[in-house]
């Protein structure tokens, strides 16, 4: 049904004159009574749908909701008229008792109605269990510049662009996407409000924007999509740079909730063409990044890890529940937007056991923002939160420092958080990086120092550091043909790999120190896309260091207690599903 069919519907139905007693008697009395109460209601219907962009779904068509509304001002309008004509009409009692049956079934279908049907909402979500993780990350992709920086860069450029630019447009939303092979934050130019878009005739310095945000809501609404949720107006632009606002579908399954995804309108902002692409069925333009709401991705998750047994157990037993992991204390959906290793994007979050006091991970998912499909991943390590409060520890002399969302990366082999650390002005002033098990935290004034820093780490730190999974060491011999050392870090030429330069630290690889042209040697690396390719192991063939009594017996120590806790390891996790059965019981 139309916009306009649902308001005349509504009208009609609200504007009831509950004083049935009047049809005998005073029928013209009673015919006015509903007639002005109609035009009223009318108008106020269309008022509201008009503003609000009220969606028509769920049970009765989402007419319910405003119904009852109307209903219960209706019945005061009629109490208040019948006390001051003393003209009191024990008829009007059925429209309350309508009123209050009408309240009742939509609390039923809130509440009561989800529960008894808490396998549907759960049967939305599919989730396929896997043992891989991240592929290993391209260092020069990780992103550094988190949303608030983006922001600060953002008004910066305004602020500068000499054409007081400020005074009429502002930034909207930002939203991270992928542009050709890069991604950038990207956010439209929106007016400052009805006189600045008057004063710019409706056009932004940047693209044409024929709709302000609140006025794409309402033309999207009247233009046949009243009868579905509408949510994420997200401003995508193509790899031409050609921008249009992306706008999700959803419906309710369960009640008034358990949304599902049912595709996305994409609007050109400057013609106001809109294209429907519904989800699995129509072919989806591959620079569309966000399909699937944030919220929605959030809900999934939460429905998923919450009634794993059911209601009960997911709201009182808990057992074997885990839930989405915070950020910033907030229990609010809190998702970013992360690319997998098929170069697809997906929305990423962690997830934890529902005590509030627990910092540490249980697994993590990965949910594809273009198609629902939701992928988990075991992982035991510290909560977004932990690792925060890590970082805020290491910073704590800079009490004006914020300390960013992580994300999390598979960076020489190690699942790896990023951690961008900026002012109160959103300037970027450190990185760190936190490994993923341990929360060992290294920073550096960039990117390229932190990481130098984090291989020290994780060469150092050796067998200490429980792997999250079995990472291959690419092996390789040959003959040293060229080496240079520039402070500790020595680079290095072999003839089996010609054009690939090998770096190492001498003070965590002693023999490179005393290496020369026409050695031959043995070394391990991972492959990374740096420009050196960092050194894991190497051995001189020809030289063979002597190791003193001390030494011996520390590696001796060292080996049986790495022993000990790569045993313990693999038996923390399972004694902690135990304790939370004992728990539940």
């Amino acid at each position: 049904m139309s916009v306009f069919g649902w308001i005349f519907v509504i009208g009609f139905l609200s504007s009831i004159y509950f004083r049935f007693g009047l049809i005998k008697k005073e029928q013209g009395k009673y015919m006015f009574g509903w007639a002005w109460r109609f035009i009223v209601f009318t108008l106020f219907t269309w008022w509201v749908l008009s503003v609000v962009q009220v969606p028509m779904t769920g049970p009765f068509g989402g007419a319910l909701k405003l119904l009852i509304f109307w209903w219960v001002v209706n019945i005061m309008i009629t109490l208040i008229e019948q006390s001051t004509t003393n003209e009191f009409d024990n008829t009007t009692w059925i429209g309350v008792s309508i009123t209050g049956l009408a309240i009742l079934v939509s609390i039923f279908h809130l509440t009561a109605y989800r529960v008894i049907n808490i396998d549907k909402t759960k049967s939305l979500v599919e989730v396929k269990a896997s043992k891989d993780f991240l592929e290993q990350t391209d260092t020069k992709h990780i992103r550094l510049v988190p949303k608030e920086t983006a922001k600060w860069i953002g008004d910066k450029i305004i602020g500068e662009g000499g054409k007081n630019y400020g005074s009429i447009y502002k930034p909207g939303d930002y939203s991270i996407q992928r542009v050709g092979n890069e991604l950038y934050w990207v956010a439209p130019l929106e007016f400052g409000g009805f006189f600045e878009r008057r004063r710019a005739n409706g056009i932004s310095p940047g693209f044409i924007m024929v709709f302000w945000t609140n006025h794409l809501a309402r033309y999207v609404y009247y233009h046949g999509y009243n009868n579905v949720c509408l949510l994420d107006y997200n401003f995508e632009v193509t790899d031409n740079l050609k921008p249009y606002w992306v706008v999700s579908m959803v419906m309710p399954t369960v009640g008034y909730g358990s949304e599902k995804v049912l595709g996305v309108l994409v609007v050109d902002p400057e013609t106001g063409e809109i294209k429907e692409y519904r989800l699995g069925k129509d072919e989806l333009p591959a620079w569309v990044d966000r399909v699937i709401p944030e919220r929605i991705a959030f809900s999934y998750n939460t429905w998923w890890g919450k009634y794993v047994h059911g209601w009960w157990q997911g709201n009182v037993g808990q057992m074997d529940v885990h839930l989405p992991t915070s950020f910033g204390g907030s229990q609010d959906e809190d998702l970013w937007l992360t690319y997998g290793k098929d170069g697809m994007p997906y929305w990423f979050t962690g997830h934890t056991s529902p005590k509030l006091t627990d910092k540490s991970l249980v697994g993590y998912t990965m949910m594809g923002t273009r198609t629902g499909e939701l992928f988990y991943f075991e992982l035991t390590g510290p909560t977004e939160d932990a690792v925060v409060s890590a970082v805020k520890t290491t910073f704590s002399e800079h009490p004006d420092w914020y300390v960013t969302q992580p994300i999390l990366y598979r960076i020489y082999g190690e699942l790896t958080w990023v951690v961008p650390v900026i002012n109160d002005n959103g300037i970027y002033q450190k990185v760190a990086i936190v490994h993923a098990v341990t929360a060992k935290v290294v920073y550096g004034d960039n990117k390229e120092d932190a990481l130098q820093k984090y291989r020290q780490y994780l060469a150092t730190s050796g067998d200490q550091v429980a792997p999250v999974e079995d990472v291959e060491k690419a092996s390789v011999s040959g003959t040293v043909i060229r080496i240079h050392s520039v402070g500790t870090t020595s680079y290095l030429l072999i003839d089996t790999k010609p054009k690939q330069v090998f770096a190492g630290d001498i003070n965590l690889l002693p023999e490179l120190a005393l290496t020369e042209k026409g050695d031959k040697v043995n070394i391990k690396f991972i492959e990374t896309t740096e420009p050196f390719t960092p050194l894991a192991e190497f051995d001189n063939m020809a030289i063979e260091l002597q190791k003193s009594a001390n030494q011996e017996k520390f590696e001796s120590i060292h080996e049986e207690q790495t022993k000990i806790e790569k045993e313990n390891w693999g038996k923390q996790k399972e004694l902690e599903k135990e304790l939370n059965k004992l728990r539940s019981k």
